[in-house]
């Protein structure tokens, strides 16, 4: 045996023909390829969407070259256009996205947070201000006629135009009489009234463009529009007066037209299921 056995063998990548020693098949080089050509060949889906991005970039960096700043510029494009998109497809709703809260508050605190919903509704009747249960205080008037059991607020609608022509000293006298306060959050384009423990929002829509469609106000609406064109806009017809009234917790409370209409507005990739808090 004075010459080594030799076969022939082929690689699974560029198949072409190798020959090798069949007594060093242990040899930690070739482990090593063999090692990789088998991570390569169970990675074929990976490297076929690198080769498939590599060919829908490759026409672009041959125009503008191939310097390390244009890819930095390339890469951070590309990063803030997924970072934004994802911003925007995302539905921000404060239950659905917290994962520690409960599956049921305590009986005390939700009669307390019914008992603040009133109060509000009492000073927007007062105001002679169109308002209406909305998001999640809309489906718990809906589906257990008061609100949802893990409900840590409530939100409610009220139309822009009609806020407008109401003085502010009048507008937060009619809530600090009631023993409540009420502060303008400029970023999300609404007022936010608690009674030091409990918080209703108070969002106000406007149908800025005459175009049949009711918007949030805020600064945050404007650089992520997408988001809120997607989650926060509906039909103003909805919301015209009078609207109609459901139990709310003993109390009939105004509510959109149309029932759950304006949940596959606002709700449009869920609206037909019910939607728990993550750790319920």
């Amino acid at each position: 045996m004075s010459e080594s056995i030799r076969v022939r063998v082929p690689l699974a990548l560029d198949r072409r023909w190798s020959r090798f020693d069949a007594f060093g098949a242990l040899d930690p080089i070739f482990l090593r390829r063999s090692a990789s050509v088998l991570a390569t060949f169970v990675r074929g889906p990976q490297k076929l969407f690198r080769r498939a991005w590599s060919a829908m970039t490759s026409s672009f960096v041959q125009r503008f070259g191939h310097c390390s700043t244009t890819r930095c510029v390339i890469a951070a494009v590309s990063l803030s256009c997924t970072l934004y998109y994802v911003l925007n497809a995302h539905n921000w709703a404060h239950y659905a996205n917290r994962k520690n809260e409960p599956c049921s508050r305590k009986p005390e605190d939700l009669l307390r947070l019914i008992r603040t919903v009133h109060l509000v509704d009492d000073a927007l009747n007062e105001l002679h201000l169109t308002h209406y249960l909305l998001y999640g205080s809309l489906w718990g008037a809906l589906r257990v006629k008061g609100p949802l059991p893990w409900d840590t607020d409530a939100d409610i609608g009220i139309n822009g135009d009609e806020l407008c022509a109401c003085e502010s000293m009048r507008f937060k006298k009619a809530f600090t009489k009631r023993g409540l306060s009420v502060k303008y959050v400029p970023l999300h384009g609404r007022y936010r009234a608690t009674d030091g423990h409990e918080e209703i929002d108070i969002m106000i829509f406007v149908d800025y463009w005459r175009d049949g469609m009711m918007r949030r106000t805020g600064w945050e609406t404007w650089p992520f529009f997408v988001n809120y064109r997607w989650h926060h806009t509906f039909p103003s017809w909805l919301v015209e007066p009078p609207l109609p009234q459901v139990p709310f917790a003993g109390r009939n409370m105004s509510v959109p037209k149309g029932g759950v209409e304006i949940q596959k507005w606002l709700f449009r990739n869920n609206w037909w299921k019910e939607t728990k808090p993550l750790g319920c």
